[in-house]
C-alpha cells in the first residue's frame, strides 16, 4: 500500500488505516525485521523502536539506516511538540530523546534538545501556576528550582506570587474553620516559610489565643422535663434583620447559585447540572468546576481521614436558637433537605469560597463544637 496517491484528509486516513494495520501486525507477527521493515515504511516512530529493540540479528546497515529514520523522526516529534507547546508531547519527546538505551538519540542535535528541555521546564511551571493547588505548585517550584534548567526570571517570580496567594488562601480557609490546633500548625507553618504577610499570620495567631481562651466545659444536662414545650417559640434575643439580612434574596425559592453544579462520583458524566441534575457539557465548565473540586479536596487533605477532621465537622454545629430564628425569619418550614442546599446554602457560599455554611461570617457567631447530634 503506498501512501503517494492520497492528499489532504484521504491520506491521513490512510495514513491511520495503516498505523492500525501495523499496529495489529506487529502484535502477532514473530519476523521482527520484517516488521521493522513495515514500520520504517509507514514511519511510526514508536512500532520502529519496539520492532528495533526485538530485533537480534540484522544487516548492520540496515541498522544503522533505520537509526538515522529514527533521529529524523524524533528529531521532527520535538520540533512539533516545541511548536505547538503540548507539554504531553513534549516531555515524552525529551524523554525519547534522552533515552540512553536508543542508539539514535546519540544522532539528536544537542542544541534542539536542550532547548526542548528548557521549554518543558518553563511550561510544566506555567500550566502548575494555572492548574495546580497549593501543595502541587509548592512542589513543582521545588522541582523547577531543583532541576538543571534555567527558569525565566519571570515565570519563576509569577509562580511564587501565585503560590503566595493560595498559602493565603488556605490560612484565611483555616481561620474561618476556627479549630485551634490545625490553625496554630498552619500558623507555624506560615511563619517558617514566610509566603503569608506578617499582618495576617499576627491576625491568625490572636484568633488561635482568642479560641483556646473561649473553650468552656460542657454545658450540664438539663433534668428530663425541664424543657418539655408544645410550641416552638421565635428567638427575640437574635435580632433577625441585623443576622439574616442578606439571607432574605433566598426566600421564596427563586435564587439558586450562579455556577449551580454537582458531582455524581462513579458516574460516565459525573459533572451535573445542579437545577435538573443534566450532565455539564461545556468542557471550559468541567475544568473550571475540577479546579474548585481540587482545592476543596486540598483544604481538607491535612486532616482527611484523622480524628482530627471528625472535630472539624463536629465544631460545624450550630445553635438550635439560630435554626429556629432562621426558620422564623426566611419561612423555610416546610423546604426539603435537597431545597435548603438548592436555594439558601449554596447561593450564601458561593459568595466566600464555596465554603461550609457554617463558615459564613454570619453563621460563625453561632457555630461551634456540636454536644448533640440532631437528624435533619
Amino acid at each position: 500500500v503506498g501512501l503517494a496517491p492520497y492528499t489532504g484528509h484521504d491520506y491521513h486516513d490512510a495514513l491511520g488505516d495503516l498505523q492500525r494495520a501495523l499496529t495489529a501486525f506487529g502484535d502477532v507477527c514473530d519476523d521482527h525485521q520484517l516488521v521493522l521493515a513495515c514500520a520504517v515504511e509507514v514511519g511510526d516512530l514508536d512500532r520502529i523502536l519496539l520492532a528495533l529493540s526485538k530485533v537480534e540479528e540484522a544487516e548492520k546497515q540496515v541498522v544503522v539506516e533505520v537509526e538515522v529514520l529514527v533521529a529524523e523522526l524524533i528529531t521532527k516529534r520535538l520540533r512539533t511538540a516545541m511548536h505547538t507547546r503540548k507539554l504531553k508531547l513534549l516531555r515524552s519527546a525529551v524523554a525519547m530523546a534522552e533515552e540512553e538505551e536508543v542508539a539514535a538519540s546519540q544522532r539528536i542535535e544537542p542544541s534542539l534538545l536542550a532547548e526542548a528541555k528548557l521549554l518543558l521546564a518553563n511550561e510544566s511551571l506555567r500550566a502548575a501556576i494555572n492548574w495546580y493547588p497549593l501543595n502541587e505548585l509548592r512542589l513543582a517550584i521545588a522541582n523547577a528550582e531543583a532541576s538543571e534548567q534555567t527558569i525565566d526570571e519571570s515565570v519563576m517570580i509569577t509562580a511564587r506570587i501565585r503560590l503566595a496567594e493560595l498559602a493565603t488562601e488556605e490560612l484565611e480557609a483555616a481561620m474561618r474553620k476556627r479549630q485551634p490546633k490545625p490553625l496554630a500548625a498552619m500558623v507555624a507553618m506560615h511563619e517558617e516559610e514566610g509566603l503569608v504577610t506578617d499582618a495576617l499570620v499576627e491576625k491568625a495567631r490572636a484568633l488561635v489565643v482568642a479560641l483556646d481562651e473561649s473553650k468552656s466545659p460542657s454545658a450540664e444536662l438539663a433534668p428530663a422535663g425541664t424543657h418539655a414545650m408544645n410550641e416552638l417559640t421565635k428567638p427575640d434575643h437574635i435580632e433577625a434583620e441585623k443576622v439574616f439580612g442578606s439571607f432574605k434574596r433566598c426566600m421564596g425559592k427563586t435564587e439558586v447559585a450562579v455556577d449551580d453544579y454537582k458531582y455524581w462520583g462513579g458516574a460516565d458524566e459525573p459533572w451535573r447540572n445542579g437545577v435538573d441534575d443534566s450532565p455539564v457539557a461545556d468542557p471550559a465548565v468541567i475544568t473550571r468546576e475540577e479546579q474548585h473540586k481540587l482545592k476543596a479536596e486540598d483544604e481538607d487533605r491535612p486532616t482527611a481521614g484523622t480524628p482530627d477532621h471528625a472535630e472539624i465537622l463536629r465544631c460545624c454545629g450550630v445553635r438550635v436558637d439560630f435554626l429556629l430564628a432562621l426558620t422564623f425569619a426566611l419561612n423555610i418550614w416546610d423546604w426539603k433537605t435537597w431545597e435548603v442546599v438548592q436555594y439558601l446554602v449554596k447561593p450564601m457560599t458561593e459568595g466566600e469560597g464555596r465554603c461550609r455554611f457554617a463558615e459564613l461570617m454570619v453563621v460563625r457567631q453561632f457555630a461551634g463544637a456540636a454536644t448533640i447530634f440532631v437528624s435533619h
